[in-house]
Order: structure tokens, then sequence, then C-alpha cells
């Protein structure tokens, strides 16, 4: 009973020991022993925290927001870590800049529409913080801007879609899996 009781805090800790390990990422040097340590025990916090809120139930507003904000905090961290080192051509950071405004453009719309601030879980969401996740680990083998690219794509399509369900979606679900599950009553078009 006790344990239980317990395990309803332990997703909102795994979050918010995220966002203080997303910043300790700045005090090591990028791309080290010692960063990908920190950043290894940030991925299973963010994997960890909502399963054990799904399963004990203990999923909450708070637990969404520290999650979102955790998820947030660590892509613009790493982000900021890893792009000097790769030296990006400036069409490509004017890319991810666009997408970057995409982005509070959407949490804008939410903002306005639903009275707060949202992010979305979509399958292209979540497939863009996989790839996200992944990113810092591939420039241990490759130097290469294919990766950038393709991951700037498929960033582009989860930004866009975003826009257009938090724009044009009757309600606001932010478990929504896709822009097509967005409108049940009709996949062909938006309202």
């Amino acid at each position: 009973m006790v344990y239980c009781f317990l395990m309803k805090y332990v997703p909102n800790i795994l979050s918010a020991a995220r966002i203080a390990l997303a910043g300790v990422l700045l005090l090591v040097k990028p791309l080290s022993v010692h960063f990908f340590i920190i950043y290894l025990i940030c991925g299973v916090t963010d994997i960890f925290d909502g399963i054990i809120a799904r399963r004990f139930k203990a999923t909450s507003a708070l637990g969404s927001r520290l999650d979102s904000i955790g998820d947030v905090l660590l892509t613009l961290i790493v982000l900021y870590i890893i792009l000097p080192i790769i030296q990006l051509p400036v069409w490509l950071l004017m890319w991810i800049l666009l997408i970057i405004v995409l982005r509070f453009v959407s949490v804008g719309i939410a903002i306005y529409r639903y009275r707060k601030p949202t992010l979305l879980h979509t399958i292209m969401n979540r497939a863009v913080a996989m790839a996200l996740f992944l990113f810092p680990f591939s420039l241990l083998f490759l130097n290469t801007l294919t990766i950038p690219i393709i991951l700037t794509i498929v960033a582009s399509i989860a930004a866009i879609e975003e826009v257009l369900i938090m724009a044009l979606a009757p309600t606001l679900d932010p478990n929504v899996k896709s822009y097509r599950a967005a409108f049940p009553d009709n996949h062909t078009r938006a309202p």
C-alpha cells in the first residue's frame, strides 16, 4: 500500500531529474563518457516516467508538463551543445531554426485556442524524439550531413503536423496519434 502511494510521486521525480540532468550536460565535456552517461540517464527517465505514471495511475497535468518541459529542455540543450561541434551549413541551421519557430507557433496556437500550452504526443513527434535522442550517438560513428538532413525532414513533417492539428482539430487531445486521427469523423479533410 505504501509502495503504491510512493510510486505516484516517482514519475514527477524522474521528470524533474531529467530537467536537472539536462542542465548538468552543460557542465561536462561534449560527447565525453560523462556526457553520454548523463544523457542515457536522461533517456531512461524519459522512458520510465510515463510507464510508471500509467502503471500506478499517477498521470497528472503537472506530470505531463514536467515531462514536456524535460523533453524540450533536453533537446534544446543537446542542440546547443552539439550544433557547434558538427558545424552544419547555414541553410540547415536556418531550417532547424524554422522548425523551432513552428514548435513555438504550435504552443501559441494551443494557448490561444485551448488556454494552455500543450505539446502533442503524435507518432511523428515520438519518431523525432527517438531520432533526436539517437543522434548524438551517431556522431561517434558518422560525421556526415545525411543524418542531420533526414532528421530535419522528419522533424519538419512532425512540426507542420502539430501546427495543423493545433489550428484545425475540433478538440484538444495531447495524446492524438496523427493528423488523421485528430479528425475521426472525416479522414479526408479538416473541418
